[in-house]
């Protein structure tokens, strides 16, 4: 049985993310309809359309989970053979940081201008106490970043309490 998550975003369930798709998914359509071909090469009109669709579908939609032992990132697609989950034990982190401009407002921004893409991702840096460190690039808002990374350094403390 899994453990209870302490803190989880869960992007991949909210409207937003399915309302974007949906929209990408009928300009799409839109474009295809126009496109001009012989009729004997009509069938590359359904076959691209499909295929783009399954590829706008499937994508992955990043989330992050910190339950009493582990920080979670999640990625999330339709097809589950495309999912990933990578596991970040928590007694292992020395230190934990992250930032970057990820917001609702620039989300928005990068779906009306494809060109703009400064809140792509937020960075999330981890060192772990052999001094080894990781990055990670997540689409996580900025405020829901905050309070995964306040989560795991609240379980830090507690796990260092116990030592002491």
């Amino acid at each position: 049985m899994k453990p209870k998550p302490l803190i989880e975003t869960d992007y991949f369930s909210k409207p937003w993310t399915w309302v974007k798709r949906i929209f990408a998914i009928v300009i799409l359509a839109m474009i295809i309809a126009v496109w001009e071909l012989e009729i004997q090469f009509q069938f590359l009109k359904l076959i691209s359309f499909v295929l783009i669709t399954l590829l706008i579908l499937g994508k992955r939609k990043d989330d992050l989970m910190v339950d009493d032992q582990y920080l979670v990132h999640l990625k999330t697609s339709i097809f589950p053979v495309f999912s990933k989950e990578i596991r970040y034990e928590i007694s292992r982190i020395k230190s934990i940081k992250g930032g970057g401009f990820h917001s609702q407002s620039v989300e928005i921004l990068e779906f009306l201008s494809p060109g703009y893409t400064k809140g792509d991702e937020s960075d999330i840096e981890i060192i772990f106490k052999d001094n080894s460190s990781t990055s990670l690039s997540v689409a996580i808002y900025k405020k829901d970043l905050k309070k995964v990374l306040e989560t795991v350094r609240e379980v830090m403390a507690k796990q260092n309490q116990g030592f002491n």
